[in-house]
């Protein structure tokens, strides 16, 4: 048997979309009793005054490598004055206060930080499990954040008239914009309609960094050309079929937020649109997420540390709106909700090292399996060209058992 990961044990919960692990809860609920006694009168009457608000207390974790962020983004959260949503990992999802909480990092465990969080019901919010089709809201979630980024990038960038040097900046911009997206979504680059996009664009540069709406409108569909599942196949790639599709445009996107990871400056038009390739690029690799078919857990955490830290980064600009913020906080939340729900019971990467010169593929699938007719899982997952000789690592997905 292979032994997972002990973060695996844990389960994924957040507290108004900043995540944490779950270590232990406790959950105090009931109706509430008023007893009244009486001189000489035997036994008691019992006065039911309705139910009790359930009162949480909740032992959570941060484990990451930037945990230093993710706590300042939990210890936000939970000292805002608003009241917030809380998604409990076993009890569903409800709208609760925070009555108190503390925190503690001890130096022997490094990266991690826990806390002990005290909350109670708001209302009549009383905790739920939903069935949510998660795939469904992950789309919904990411076009509100599409649109909020519209609704800032239309708020802060304002070019009315633009003396001939910023003009000529501004273009050139536009152009560097177009060839880092052109030349990162390989898979569609010899789509006739994607060249078409890039061709419009290419062609009204000028025209666009005086129309803000249209430049913000035609660079988003520019961005999500092929790697939105809720349109029409593109010229064959249905993502909602095509799970290797959706990595590989999840990655070719990646290099399209790794070129702008600047804090956005108001002042600057440049930046303005900079940052408007990033958001894009963020949103869109969430919407794929959607679309993916994990294999393993430890995919999909890797991905998800992938995409988390681009959340981060927006989440710590203060120029950035609280409305797109919001909206994004409600994306990721969405995504963390599809991964957990979509990865239950998925097996573990392991990583099998052929010791000898070279073995068959045969003989590594028993070794790993105890099964020889499991040997094509083998040969497919590790690109393997001749079976009856491999040599180095072999990974293979193996269920946890």
């Amino acid at each position: 048997m292979v032994e997972s990961g002990w973060i695996k044990r844990y389960r994924q919960g957040s507290y108004r979309s900043a995540p944490f692990f779950m270590e232990s809860h406790t959950a105090t609920i009931g109706r509430g009793k008023v007893v009244h006694e009486f001189p000489g009168v035997d036994g008691a009457e019992i006065e039911d005054t309705g139910r009790l608000p359930q009162r949480f207390s909740l032992n959570v974790f941060i484990l990451a490598d930037d945990y230093f962020s993710k706590r300042d983004t939990l210890v936000n959260e939970i000292e805002q004055h608003e009241k917030g949503l809380l998604v409990h990992p076993y009890l569903g999802s409800g709208v609760v206060q925070i009555l108190s909480c503390s925190f503690s990092e001890v130096v022997d465990q490094g990266r991690m930080v826990r806390f002990t969080i005290s909350a109670i019901q708001d209302s009549d919010d009383r905790l739920t499990k939903e069935i949510v089709d998660t795939k469904t809201d992950i789309f919904d979630k990411r076009d509100t954040a599409l649109e909020k980024i519209n609704e800032f990038f239309n708020e802060v960038y304002t070019i009315v008239q633009a003396p001939i040097d910023v003009a000529n900046e501004l273009v050139e911009t536009l152009d560097v914009g177009v060839g880092v997206i052109d030349n990162a979504k390989k898979i569609v680059s010899s789509h006739a309609d994607f060249k078409n996009a890039v061709d419009t664009i290419n062609a009204r540069k000028d025209q666009l960094i005086f129309q803000g709406e249209d430049l913000a409108n035609e660079f988003q569909a520019l961005i999500l050309y092929g790697a939105d599942a809720r349109d029409e196949a593109v010229e064959g790639i249905n993502l909602l079929t095509g799970s290797n599709v959706s990595k590989r445009q999840f990655f070719e996107i990646k290099n399209i937020a790794d070129s702008y990871d600047n804090v956005v400056d108001l002042e600057n038009p440049n930046s303005i649109i900079d940052s408007m390739y990033l958001y894009n690029a963020v949103v869109s690799m969430s919407g794929l997420l959607a679309t993916i078919n994990y294999e393993s857990q430890e995919e999909a955490i890797e991905i998800q540390s992938i995409l988390f830290p681009y959340f981060d980064r927006i989440e710590l600009d203060n120029s950035v709106s609280n409305d797109l913020k919001e909206s994004l906080r409600d994306l990721r939340e969405s995504v963390y909700f599809d991964s957990d729900k979509r990865t239950v019971g998925l097996g573990d990467v392991y990583n099998y090292e052929v010791l000898d010169t070279s073995l068959p593929s045969v003989t590594i699938s028993n070794s790993i399996y105890g099964d020889l007719e499991k040997e094509q899982n083998i040969i497919e997952r590790n690109d393997v060209t001749n079976p009856f000789f491999i040599s180095g690592t072999v990974t293979a997905i193996v269920n946890n058992e």
